[in-house]
Formats: structure tokens, C-alpha cells, sequence
């Protein structure tokens, strides 16, 4: 069942590199636009590669001026609902919530459901101006979305009702491999592939990566390794410029190429079928991120049928159970390595994480689960 009749305006960040963000609310569009009437609207963000630049910033003032008069011109619709997919910033935090915040004084009889992707929320302190303004936006919500029943509880406890609040876990567009596909990658090969796939942010953990790889080159495998290290840099905070850590990670590689037993490559981003490739032939997903809530990349990587080694960051455990990923508190080089190199060695285990995962991804991540819960919660958002 669903209500042609209410048009849902869909409001999502569109930055000038792919983010989690993006993808998730694509996936609902892709999923629920033929049972939807959704009218899709880019929230403006800003080119943090070209932050300095007076031009960036004029251009970014004047989007979003265009969003929030495109946003108080809903005072005057009717048969409408509203879907946001909410950052966790000041800039996201004064961009967004102020709008919407105006329009519910005038209209609040408009449905409003927000959505939350990522985690940095459960690290500010309950008491500091940025919390109080995040929750003041949050209150505003006929449904907050989040990604876990612990954002749940956290949320409860900062004062958000519980039955206001909704837990739909992330999914990816990737179709799940099969068992048999999964044991002919991991048992045919004697070339073992590993792979690091994400933007290049240095809490992602790319750096951490290729030092793991240094040290893989004196390990006594008989297997060889080609290891490909897959995104574009993205500088964020006090980061080192793009051209400064380019040439860092040109270098790097070119010091690991220099060994017979492993080749590197650095692939600037990669979508579609060309993505889904690197994942398909990868045997080891190393992803030892920092700071994360429920990244879609790993998602990504258990519908693959990837072995994964990554870190106990936000939401990482619970998506991962011990069975089904080596998981890092120690995220050292020397520590990723040896956790590598047993995966590269054992065949079997590899296997048995990459098959636990698989199924994990059936069971609670898959597409259709993601596009039912969703479809469910605008049928109670316009009910």
C-alpha cells in the first residue's frame, strides 16, 4: 500500500565527492520511486578542495538561500510529507534545521521524518550548544531514523521519545554473491587480492593500509599479493593538501612495487561495474577506519564475499560479529599485517569470515529489507 496522492519531498546532500549520505538516500529513491510520488531536492555542500576560494563561498550562500526559500514555500502545499537526511555539523545543524524549523512553526500538521547516518552525535557531550541544537531540530520529527537500536537508546536517553524513533539498518545496490561463487573465488586463485576502498580521508584508515603493506612484502607467502587501494582524496580539517598527499601516496606505492611478491595499484574512485569488479575479485577487504557509523562500503564488501579485517569504530560491531570479521581495537600496522597475513595463509578461514558475513548481509542488510522498512515507514509517515 502506499499514497500517490501525498508527495514526499526528499531532501538529501549532494557533495562533490560521493558520500554515505548520498548513496543511502539513493538507494530509497531507487528502491520506492515507483510506488512514490518523491520529488527529490540536493541539499548545497561545499567543495572542501576548494574551501578557500571567495567564489566557492558566494556561490554556496547563494544555494542555499535558494533551498530555504524553496523549503518555506511548502508552507503553502498540501497533501505533502517530508523526508531529510540530517548531517551532523553546524553548518548542517544552522543550513537545514533552520528552515525546517521555521516551516513546522507555521505548518505543524506537515508529516517530517529525519534521517541520521552517521555516529558523531553519540560522542558530543549531552550538555554542549551543539547537542542542544541538534535535538531541538531532532524534536521537530514525526519519525527520527536511525541506524542501530544503540543510536536508539542514546537518542531516549538525550530525551527523544522512543516511539518517535525508527531503526532501519543501511543496505548497498550490490546483488549478494552466491555460496558457490563465494568458495570458487576464495579456493581458485593463487594470487591473493586485497582491497581498500573509500574516500581518501586519513580517519578512514588509508594510510594505515599502505603501511600495512609494507610490511607484508617480508612475509614468507607462497601466495602472491596484489593489493589495490581504491579512492580519491578528499582533504578534510587540517588534512595535508591533495597535491602534497598525492605525491605521499605515489611514493609509497612505488617503494612497495619495488618487491617481487606484491604489486600495488591506486585506482582514483571506481563505480559501477567497474567497482563491483574490485569487490567480486577481492579475497580481503582491509578497511580500518576511525570514525564510522554504519559505512555502506562494508556492506559492499560482505555481499561480495569478501574476508574483512576492520576496526570496532562507531557501529562497526554490530554489524560485524567476531565470526564474520577480524575486528581491530589496535589498529597499528604491524597488528593489521598480522591479521592480514593469516588470512592470505589460510584459505579456510578466509572462508568461513567471508561466508558468516554473506549471510549476515542476507539476513539483516539485504536491498529488499532496506526498500520494506522504508516503504513502511512513509506508509505510517502519511497514514
Amino acid at each position: 500500500m502506499c499514497n500517490k496522492k501525498t508527495s514526499i519531498h526528499f531532501f538529501y546532500p549532494k557533495a562533490a565527492f560521493l558520500t554515505g549520505q548520498e548513496v543511502a538516500s539513493n538507494l530509497i529513491l531507487q528502491s520506492l520511486s515507483h510506488r512514490w510520488n518523491i520529488k527529490p531536492y540536493h541539499i548545497p555542500a561545499v567543495n572542501r578542495n576548494e574551501k578557500f576560494k571567495i567564489w566557492v563561498f558566494i556561490k554556496y550562500t547563494f544555494d542555499i538561500l535558494k533551498l530555504w526559500t524553496l523549503i518555506i514555500s511548502l508552507i503553502f502545499r498540501r497533501n505533502i510529507a517530508i523526508y531529510l537526511n540530517f548531517g551532523q555539523s553546524w553548518n548542517s545543524i544552522l543550513r537545514d534545521g533552520v528552515p525546517f524549523i521555521c516551516l513546522k512553526l507555521f505548518r505543524r500538521n506537515i508529516p517530517l521524518v529525519i534521517s541520521l547516518h552517521g555516529h558523531w552525535f553519540a560522542k558530543w557531550p549531552k550538555a554542549s550548544w551543539k547537542m542542544r541544537a541538534f535535538l531541538r531540530v531532532l524534536s521537530i520529527a514525526n519519525i527520527v531514523v536511525v541506524l542501530s537500536e544503540i543510536q536508539e537508546q542514546f537518542l531516549v536517553q538525550c530525551g527523544i521519545k522512543k516511539e518517535s524513533i525508527s531503526v532501519i539498518a543501511n543496505t548497498c545496490e550490490i546483488e549478494a554473491i552466491s555460496d558457490s561463487q563465494l568458495k570458487t573465488k576464495h579456493l581458485s586463485d593463487k594470487v591473493v587480492k586485497i582491497l581498500f576502498l573509500s574516500n581518501l580521508i586519513d580517519t578512514k584508515g588509508y594510510n594505515e593500509f599502505l603501511g600495512m603493506l609494507g610490511l607484508l612484502k617480508d612475509t614468507n607467502s607462497s601466495r602472491q599479493i596484489e593489493a589495490t587501494l581504491c579512492g580519491d582524496i578528499i582533504q578534510v580539517g587540517f588534512s595535508c593538501e591533495p597535491a602534497e598527499a598525492t605525491e605521499n601516496i605515489e611514493d609509497a606505492i612505488s617503494k612497495l612495487n619495488e618487491n617481487d611478491n606484491i604489486s600495488v595499484t591506486w585506482k582514483k574512485g571506481a563505480f559501477g561495474k567497474e567497482k563491483l569488479g574490485l569487490l567480486r575479485e577481492s579475497h580481503i577487504f582491509v578497511f580500518p577506519s576511525r570514525i564510522e557509523a554504519q559505512p555502506i562500503v562494508l556492506l559492499e564488501a560482505l555481499a561480495s564475499g569478501c574476508a574483512i579485517i576492520s576496526s570496532k569504530a562507531g557501529l562497526i560491531p554490530s554489524m560485524l560479529s567476531e565470526d564474520a570479521a577480524v575486528l581491530l581495537e589496535n589498529l597499528s600496522h604491524e597488528e593489521i599485517a598480522k591479521q592480514t597475513v593469516k588470512l592470505i595463509n589460510n584459505q579456510h578461514i578466509r572462508i568461513s569470515l567471508a561466508q558468516t558475513a554473506l549471510e549476515r548481509y542476507r539476513t539483516l542488510f539485504s536491498n529488499s529489507i532496506y526498500e520494506q522498512n522504508w516503504n513502511n515507514l512513509f506508509i505510517k509517515l502519511t497514514e
